[in-house]
């Protein structure tokens, strides 16, 4: 599941999605280095919500 919210001013959009970080990144067709770059910035996330 996914929500996409577009900004008072049309110029930014916020993406929020449901699901594993690597399906996620699997379906947008990720190159290994934006791969690399989601998982260091999900493992700096991860444990604080835990």
């Amino acid at each position: 599941m996914s929500h996409v919210w577009q900004s008072a001013d049309g110029k930014q959009y916020e993406i929020a999605a449901k699901g594993a970080p690597e399906a996620i990144a699997d379906l947008c067709h990720f190159t290994p280095q934006q791969q690399k770059i989601m998982a260091i910035a999900v493992s700096t996330i991860t444990p604080s919500c835990i």
